[in-house]
């Protein structure tokens, strides 16, 4: 798909999912792309979700293949006794040499990496290169016949996915979901 055109063939609601909570999220670390598991806690808001969806109208799972994510949707699948579909573009985004430590900016780091003032200073994966890989990821979601999906992912993912859309972005806690209508 080319960028430019931002899924403007995309006329599918969707709903989106952020993975449960792990250790680190819990201590407010850059996870990325280390692969943590759910916590104690992350499962159990993962069961509390899955018994919200039972009774909304999702067809298929999609989900990042990092534990966290795949755990929640492991979970919700059982729950509502949907497949899934595990997407490799959509894992989270690599911080570079801030994987798995404390965020050096904690108010300001999504408004640094979007301007591009960080990536490259810690070998981070930058905007653009997320966009191109969430589009791939996003072009093999929605072939996906039966509909509509539930996307389970990461926060910067989310945040990716709204820019390529065109959607408002609002930041999602664990475990948060939310349902994009066209």
């Amino acid at each position: 798909m080319n960028i430019k055109t931002e899924f403007a063939m995309l006329k599918e609601s969707f709903y989106f999912l952020r993975h449960g909570q792990t250790n680190g999220n819990k201590n407010s670390l850059l996870q990325g792309i280390t692969d943590a598991p759910l916590n104690e806690e992350g499962i159990n808001q993962a069961k509390l979700i899955a018994s919200k969806l039972k009774k909304e109208n999702i067809s298929h799972i999609v989900s990042s293949p990092l534990k966290r994510a795949l755990k929640t949707a492991e979970i919700v699948s059982n729950e509502i006794q949907k497949p899934i579909t595990i997407i490799k573009e959509l894992h989270e985004i690599s911080f570079g040499d801030l994987e798995d430590t404390e965020n050096p900016y904690p108010e300001e780091f999504l408004k640094k990496w979007i301007k591009n003032e960080v990536h490259e200073k810690y070998k981070m994966e930058g905007l653009k290169d997320l966009k191109n890989r969430i589009s791939k990821g996003l072009d093999k979601a929605f072939q996906i016949e039966q509909k509509p999906i539930l996307v389970v992912s990461h926060g910067i993912v989310y945040y990716a996915l709204c820019e390529l859309l065109n959607i408002e972005f609002s930041r999602l806690d664990n475990c948060q979901h939310i349902f994009h209508e066209f």
